[in-house]
């Protein structure tokens, strides 16, 4: 992945900052009409933001959109379709599937959320 400096970063990362509230410009792009999840990306600069999966109480965000004040990764999941040879250069937990420790941290956030599904805004579909 390339990371972004200078006034690159700042550009794209007043274009993220314009994809929550009215007048929001972001677009949500599914592999099918009947997909379960959509990728969500700025509509500007088509930078990802988000991974929503339909009937799931979270989102997948992408790191980088959260800047210098997010937190440390702590594992990785769904690994098993990766590029032969792709390979980590640090200590980061790694797993293939899902890891027993992943499933109980997200069932203990839904159980603090009673157990509800939050419902997004509709977001536009990419043209």
């Amino acid at each position: 992945m390339t990371r972004l400096t200078g006034s690159a970063m700042m550009s794209q990362l007043k274009c993220v900052a314009a994809i929550v509230g009215a007048g929001a410009q972001r677009s949500a792009h599914r592999l099918s009409p009947d997909a379960g999840t959509q990728r969500v990306v700025t509509s500007c600069c088509h930078s990802p933001v988000f991974l929503e999966f339909k009937g799931g109480h979270w989102l997948s965000v992408y790191r980088d959109r959260l800047g210098a004040d997010a937190p440390a990764v702590e594992l990785r999941t769904m690994l098993k379709d990766r590029p032969e040879g792709a390979a980590f250069e640090d200590e980061i937990p790694s797993y293939q599937s899902h890891s027993p420790r992943f499933m109980w941290r997200l069932f203990k956030a839904w159980a603090a959320m009673g157990f509800r599904v939050p419902k997004l805004e509709p977001i536009q579909p990419a043209t």
